[in-house]
């Protein structure tokens, strides 16, 4: 729907993995190295492995965002 950064959070370490593969087949993976391709995003999807409660000390994430 043209969200910027989504943070998909996952406790197994094992779905982590396959969400990480899954948006990475779908050209949705945020690469930290290659994020843009012709000025837009080339994908926006996170996948953070880590229990959603402790997401702001394993993501910085923007005041406001």
């Amino acid at each position: 729907a043209g969200a910027s950064r989504v943070i998909a959070v996952e406790a197994s370490a094992k779905m982590a993995a396959v969400a990480t593969q899954v948006a990475k087949n779908n050209g949705l993976l945020l690469s930290k190295s290659e994020t843009r391709v012709n000025g837009n995003n080339k994908g926006v999807v996170e996948v953070v492995n880590g229990m959603v409660e402790e997401i702001d000390k394993i993501v910085e994430i923007q005041p406001h965002s």
